[in-house]
């Protein structure tokens, strides 16, 4: 099941890290229960790994999150 606001978001570019074999992505999702659960778990589904996550931001109802993802 994929979320209607997963299929509207705009893409996002993953950068570089210095590490190879790593990306770093920043999402911008609602601020509800559940957000970044869902896409975590379809990563997961995927066989990405998470290697961090930062919370960046969250005002407005929207929450900005830096993954680390290998």
């Amino acid at each position: 099941m994929t979320a209607s606001w997963l299929l509207h978001s705009p893409p996002v570019t993953p950068r570089s890290h210095a590490t190879r074999g790593t990306e770093l992505v920043r999402l911008r999702l609602p601020d509800r229960p559940g957000s970044l659960a869902g896409v975590l778990g379809h990563l997961a589904t995927h066989g990405v790994d998470v290697l961090g996550l930062e919370v960046l931001d969250r005002s407005s109802g929207v929450a900005v999150d830096d993954l680390l993802l290998s």
